[in-house]
């Protein structure tokens, strides 16, 4: 009966290291996804921006590494963006904006399923340790 108890609470801890790992996996994926999301809404209050400026606007560029270089824009009115599966496409930036809302909601629906698996896991996880406490010896 000991015996059974053991390998009870041995298979608990098993499950509970392998939802751990799960939990992990997918905060680590919520995280990219909020930078992309994040990414998207800088895209979106760039090109708003840009539509503000009079025309042929000077701006600074980013080069890497916290450098950036002065250029002149010589046409504000086509932006390229990335359509999926490494396309680009050129589009006025009304039509750019559309694109990056659509994909900022498409990320933020994929957020939002994320983080509700990740509360599932998260209350499962907790269902454990409460079975294994329960299952403990009283010392």
């Amino acid at each position: 009966m000991a015996e059974e108890g053991q390998q009870n609470i041995q298979n608990l801890a098993l499950q509970h290291r392998e939802l751990q790992k799960r939990a992990q996996t997918i905060q680590q994926q919520t995280n990219m996804l909020q930078m992309s999301i994040d990414d998207c809404g800088r895209a979106i209050t760039t090109l708003e921006d840009l539509q503000s400026f009079s025309k042929n606007p000077d701006t600074l560029v980013p080069i890497g590494a916290g450098s950036f270089v002065n250029a002149h824009i010589a046409n504000d009115n086509k932006v390229v963006v990335e359509v999926g599966a490494g396309i680009s496409v050129e589009k006025d930036v009304d039509g750019a904006i559309v694109t990056l809302n659509k994909r900022k909601e498409d990320l933020q629906k994929v957020l939002e399923q994320m983080n509700q698996n990740l509360e599932q896991i998260n209350q499962r996880i907790q269902s454990i340790e409460s079975m294994a406490k329960q299952q403990q010896p009283q010392q």
